[in-house]
């Protein structure tokens, strides 16, 4: 059986459904959302190359964003196409990852420049945004909150895994992360940078 994200709307359908979202139907803002989320998570993934950036910028995260400031705008954009509204969604997403990175940037160069360490004029390559946004994590975890995350985030070692050479089940391990994720995103401000 095929994905609804798969079967593609004529404009028409597409127009009214936006239309019904904008009226506030909430069974249209359900189906928009099954239909389009794994359109934005594609382009979210092709705007984030970096692999170590897409650690701290979760695709959900950027989405409910993106989304976000989409129907904060809702009365104000109009399209006539669903091409339109990928080439504006896609703009936003862009727009978005750019804002993050630009902020992390302004403050590693803050950083630099107070540390006295380097130019903090010079370009920042995503691999460096990365080092300062790894840096900032392992700052702010325990020892025991820095190994699980980075045996998830980093080492791309599953919850099972983990729980299979670990005494605590997949569940509690999960838990723990979603904590120790949250923590992260609050304490280093990643919420902020979105």
């Amino acid at each position: 059986m095929s994905d609804e994200s798969d079967i593609p709307l004529s404009n028409e359908a597409f127009l009214n459904l936006i239309q019904r979202c904008q009226a506030g139907d909430p069974s249209a803002g359900e189906e928009f959302f099954r239909r389009y989320n794994p359109h934005l998570k594609r382009c979210i993934r092709q705007y984030l190359t970096s692999p170590t950036l897409r650690v701290f910028y979760d695709s959900n995260d950027i989405m409910n964003s993106v989304l976000r400031r989409f129907w904060g705008r809702k009365e104000d954009v109009t399209f006539s196409s669903f091409t339109e509204f990928q080439a504006y969604m896609s703009q936003i997403v862009q727009n978005r990852i750019k804002q993050a990175n630009i902020k992390l940037c302004n403050e590693l160069s803050a950083r630099r420049k107070l540390d006295g360490s380097g130019d903090e004029n010079r370009d920042i390559s995503e691999n460096e945004l990365a080092q300062e946004l790894i840096m900032r994590v392992k700052e702010k975890l325990t020892e025991e909150e820095w190994k699980l995350f980075e045996k998830v985030k980093l080492e791309n070692k599953s919850f099972v895994e983990i729980a299979a050479r670990s005494e605590v089940g997949e569940d509690a391990i999960r838990k723990r992360f979603n904590k120790i994720y949250e923590k992260i995103k609050k304490s280093i401000g990643v919420d902020d940078l979105l």
